[in-house]
């Protein structure tokens, strides 16, 4: 009992608490006209930076807003593996938004068969900086859908 004490005690003199009341939205859906997938993000406070990591097999094609400033950078080999199995890391893209935006679409193209999770890191622009993390897990058959019988 003493030890854990002891462990918050200093925990609480290197770090300060904080709890947001901010919410991020978003969605990865097919967008089966052009075969590939977008990323909606959403946040009700104006977004400063976000982040994404993807798994191998995940690029980043397009960026359907101009306010945002990219720069995408592969991860030494063997850093932050995402999918199992896999023998090379994914990307890593840093969006700095402009201006007061609140909202940010990128276009994914991810390889069939590649499997794993692609998370975003929002930092939104209001003080104390606090970092969302949304995460989507990628199937490994993402580009199946149900189609009707019709």
């Amino acid at each position: 009992m003493k030890t854990e004490k002891a462990n918050f005690e200093r925990m609480s003199k290197e770090s300060v608490p904080v709890s947001t009341r901010s919410k991020i939205k978003s969605a990865l859906t097919l967008d089966s006209e052009t075969g590939t997938h977008k990323l909606t993000l959403e946040g009700e406070m104006p977004m400063d930076l976000v982040a994404i990591e993807g798994s191998p097999g995940v690029d980043l094609i397009l960026l359907d807003s101009g306010n945002s400033v990219p720069s995408i950078s592969a991860p030494p080999k063997g850093a932050g593996e995402l999918s199992k199995g896999a023998d090379k890391a994914g990307f890593l893209a840093t969006l700095r938004i402009q201006g007061t935006n609140s909202r940010l679409q990128v276009q994914l193209m991810i390889s069939e068969g590649t499997y794993g999770t692609l998370n975003a890191f929002v930092v939104t622009r209001v003080a104390p900086k606090v970092v969302h993390l949304v995460e989507h897990e990628i199937p490994p058959l993402s580009f199946h859908r149900t189609v009707p019988l019709d």
